[in-house]
Parts: C-alpha cells; sequence; structure tokens
C-alpha cells in the first residue's frame, strides 16, 4: 500500500485513524485503485467534436452579501493574518 502514500495523504487532510479503522481504509481503497486500473485498461475514442456546443450568453454577476472577517475567524482556530493554516506539505 506504500504506492498510495497513505500516511501523508492522511497528514494532509488532517485525519488520524486507528490502526483498525486505517486497515479498513486500505482494503477499501485498494479496491477503489483496482476498479480504476481496470477501467484504464478499455480502448476508449474520443471524439472532441461531438461535444461542440454553442456557447449562450453568460449569466450577469450578482453581487451578494458575504461572511465577514469576524465571523469566518470564528470557524477555525488555525486564522492567521487572514488565512487558515494548514499542514505542511513541502518538507
Amino acid at each position: 500500500m506504500k504506492d498510495i502514500h497513505l500516511e501523508n495523504s492522511l497528514k494532509l487532510s488532517l485525519v488520524t485513524l486507528s490502526r483498525e479503522s486505517e486497515d479498513k481504509f486500505i482494503s477499501k481503497f485498494e479496491k477503489v485503485i483496482k476498479l480504476v486500473n481496470e477501467i484504464s485498461n478499455f480502448e476508449v475514442k474520443i471524439n472532441f467534436g461531438a461535444n461542440k456546443k454553442k456557447i449562450s450568453t453568460l449569466r450577469e454577476d450578482k453581487v451578494r452579501f458575504s461572511l465577514s472577517i469576524e465571523s469566518i475567524k470564528k470557524l477555525s482556530n488555525s486564522f492567521l493574518d487572514g488565512y487558515f493554516s494548514s499542514p505542511k506539505i513541502l518538507e
């Protein structure tokens, strides 16, 4: 299961799993990977011309009420200098 970089994925998603939950997750994720690999074995010809559509007039943008910075700060403990902090991605 090293191929999916499970530890890194869990770290980035801020999810911690018990050993039992981790084993269940790995089992289910391996099934998904197998399914994706099976699908990728099919030869599918893409016909880009079949998907051409005429673009109609785009919708008008409307100014709407948004949340204040103060109310956003209350959503997380990791709000710093106008941004939400996240786990370190590059080491």
